[in-house]
């Protein structure tokens, strides 16, 4: 049986349409949809009418473009809520960051991304919080980021490299593969992952990693100004998370 593709073309046409919609700004015309995903003009307007129909899709009739609606938000929305992850750490989310007076991050990890689910901003610097979801943050200077990669099998993460210009931010970014390679295994080893100043400077962070059947799925971390990171980093503090974490 496993020779069979029981893969569904239309499935997959539609899924791959939410997925264009949902970059290049949330606009595209159907002519760029048409010529991104190799149909016809034609084939591709009767999917839009379908997902119109359906409530999933709007179109600007003043650009003739179309966008996603808040219908897709609110599936999203759902999935959020009924995150294994939701359900069992937010509100030890909560308790945690006033525990630390920290902001407080529950991660998801998905591919190459690690997404956040949910967010408790403690953080007196606003530049902090911002720098937190700044696109031009990169996995191997940042505390998550760097789980991220410590859970992917060795070829993922050869293709991560190949794809990454690793850009030395300033004199506490690790600057060459090896370096990044050398501090992953060193995560694999004490089970958390931090940001020592390694991409912005003034800023400390700890991951540590969150399963789902006993795999890393994701992460819990933590984010301060750097003149309080020993009140998170030390023995102490990391063994009374990581048992709250793991109960």
């Amino acid at each position: 049986m496993d020779d069979y593709n029981y893969s569904v073309a239309s499935v997959e046409k539609t899924f791959k349409i939410i997925e264009l919609l949902s970059k290049n700004n949330g606009k595209l015309h159907i002519n760029e949809i048409a010529y991104s995903l190799d149909c016809s003009v034609s084939s591709i307007n009767r999917f839009l009418i379908t997902m119109q129909q359906l409530g999933y899709v709007n179109k600007d009739e003043k650009s003739n473009k179309y966008y996603l609606n808040a219908k897709l938000y609110a599936i999203a929305n759902n999935i959020v809520l009924q995150h294994p992850f939701t359900i069992k750490y937010l509100d030890l989310m909560y308790s945690l960051s006033y525990e630390y007076h920290m902001t407080t991050h529950i991660i998801v990890f998905c591919g190459y991304q690690a997404i956040v689910l949910h967010k408790n901003n403690i953080l007196q610097s606003i530049n902090l919080n911002n720098a937190f979801f700044d696109p031009t943050r990169h996995h191997y200077c940042s505390a998550p980021g760097k789980l991220l990669l410590s859970t992917l099998p060795e070829k993922n993460l050869s293709d991560y490299f190949k794809k990454t210009t690793i850009i030395k931010f300033n004199k506490n970014t690790l600057s060459t593969e090896i370096e990044v390679r050398n501090n992953l295994e060193k995560i694999k080893k004490v089970g958390v992952s931090i940001h020592n100043e390694e991409w912005l400077i003034g800023s400390f962070a700890i991951s540590f990693p969150l399963k789902i059947n006993d795999k890393i799925e994701g992460a819990f971390t933590f984010m301060c100004e750097i003149k309080d990171k020993d009140k998170i980093y030390n023995n102490v503090a990391i063994t009374n998370i990581k048992a709250k974490l793991n109960k």
